[in-house]
């Protein structure tokens, strides 16, 4: 626990079924919001996210769903506003 609430970087736990079960501080305080209570399309709603480029990340295209899916998911960055 010390560890995952010290951790600079935003992170959040999902269950198997892609529901957020657990946020450190830094998500916390990163989105505004807490993501451990707040389902990934609801967050979605509440943010904005997009790519790089300007695109918005849709709630398929977030890095939670796609590792859900299986795929690795690493080092990619997402503009976040609320």
């Amino acid at each position: 626990d010390a560890v995952f609430d010290a951790m600079a970087d935003a992170v959040v736990l999902y269950d198997a079924d892609g529901q957020p079960v657990r946020a450190n501080p830094a998500a916390l305080a990163a989105y505004g919001l807490d993501p451990g209570h707040t389902t990934r399309d609801e967050a979605t709603r509440k943010l904005t996210i997009q790519h790089r480029d300007g695109r918005p990340v849709s709630v398929d295209d977030l890095p939670s769903s796609r590792a859900l899916r299986g795929e690795v998911v690493s080092g990619e960055p997402f503009r976040l506003t609320n």
